[in-house]
Order: C-alpha cells, then structure tokens, then sequence
C-alpha cells in the first residue's frame, strides 16, 4: 500500500512540473508513430530580432504567459502590432504590477478585437 502511495505522489509532482507540456501522437506515412510536442513556448515571434526581444521581454516580465497565449501573438500579421501589444502588457506591469491571469487576459483580448476588426 505504501509503494502505491508513493508511486501517485511521484506521478503528479511530475505532472505538475511538465505543465504546459502535453504529448501527441501522430501516425507518420510511413506507419511509424512519431511524438509532438505540444505547449512548448514560441521560439521566434519576428524576424527582427529588436521587435523579437521586445514580444518576449512581454510575455517573460512577472510570470511567464502560457504558450498558448504565446501564439495568439504569431497571429498579428504586422510587426507593427506585436509590438502595440508587447508595449501595452509592459507598460501595463510596470504600473499597475498586473497578474499573470490580466495580462493573459489583456493579450486574448487584443488579439481577439484585431481578429475582428480584419487586421487592419
């Protein structure tokens, strides 16, 4: 009874280590199933690497936004915009000292206005 306890505490500490990180298997052409790793954080937001170090000083400063958060930003079509983005959720925690919960919140939001709005 005892090692069974043990082996449930050991398997979630593990699960909530590994949060964001959820595996899915695909069926490969070949037959061979391969893994995918999904809510792994965006590596690259720009091409340019001052807009890139801006997006993610954004969405590293407090706690770290959710990858998929994250890739709501990849939506944007303009860099232009990411940047409006990052710059608000900066200017935001540097005033106000916002949760991880509003700055979610304040990215789905924008992301989502501009989504409606047609980008423009």
């Amino acid at each position: 009874m005892f090692q069974l306890i043990m082996s449930i505490e050991w398997n979630s500490s593990e699960s909530k280590k590994h949060k964001y990180v959820q595996y899915q298997q695909e069926q490969s052409t070949n037959g061979k199933r391969k893994k995918k790793i999904i809510g792994q954080p965006v590596e690259s937001f720009s091409n340019d690497p001052s807009v890139d170090n801006r997006i993610k000083l954004a969405c590293s400063i407090g706690s770290k936004l959710p990858p998929n958060h994250q890739r709501l930003l990849l939506e944007l079509p303009r860099d232009d915009d990411k940047i409006l983005v990052a710059d608000s959720i900066i200017d935001s925690y540097n005033q106000k000292n916002i949760a991880l919960n509003t700055k979610c919140a304040y990215v789905t939001t924008l992301v989502h206005l501009s989504r409606y709005l047609g980008h423009k």
